[in-house]
């Protein structure tokens, strides 16, 4: 999931949400479509977050990835049997199926990094490692903004962080000034 993340740049609770049907191995894109959102009681759903569903490709590099867990899921399902919950036919679910907390994602992501010993990073900051490795590419602004799902230039720039002040400064008459939440 984090080779993912860090490939993709979608938001987590993107991720959890996500079904095998979003995604399109011979074109190579996910649909965005979906949303995991704590309901009434903390109960876990699954929420529509727009209508304009968003495409973002998937590198190359990671299709063969995907698809083997796309396989081992399977084999985990034929294990398990009727114990295995796959109503929802996600692509990152709990071992016996169904949707993963957010949380419980990110505080086995801190685990991971506290036991590797380096400087503390969140489960976030690989979207956020996504997109500057993206504009460092010299893939456009308004085409990050875009795969991120954010709604302004400005908003992008702002997530970038204080290294990409300039681009700010710059693009400042030109730049939307809608807020949008991440």
């Amino acid at each position: 999931m984090y080779k993912f993340e860090i490939s993709t740049g979608l938001r987590l609770e993107e991720i959890l949400a996500l079904s095998w049907s979003d995604i399109d191995f011979n074109n190579q894109t996910i649909i965005v479509k979906n949303i995991v959102d704590a309901g009434v009681g903390g109960e876990q759903n699954i929420v529509e977050i727009r209508s304009d569903y968003r495409k973002v490709m998937i590198p190359s590099q990671l299709l063969p990835e995907l698809k083997k867990h796309k396989e081992e899921q399977q084999l985990m399902k034929e294990e398990k049997g009727d114990q295995y919950d796959d109503k929802l036919n996600l692509v990152f679910p709990k071992k016996e199926g169904g949707l993963q907390r957010p949380s419980t994602v990110r505080a086995r992501f801190n685990r991971l990094v506290d036991k590797a010993n380096i400087r503390r990073i969140n489960f976030h900051d690989l979207r956020k490692t996504h997109a500057t490795l993206l504009v460092k590419s010299g893939v456009s602004l308004d085409v990050v903004m875009n795969l991120l799902g954010y709604k302004s230039i400005e908003t992008i720039i702002n997530f970038l962080g204080p290294e990409y002040l300039d681009l700010k400064i710059t693009l400042h008459p030109y730049a939307n000034n809608e807020k949008d939440n991440d």
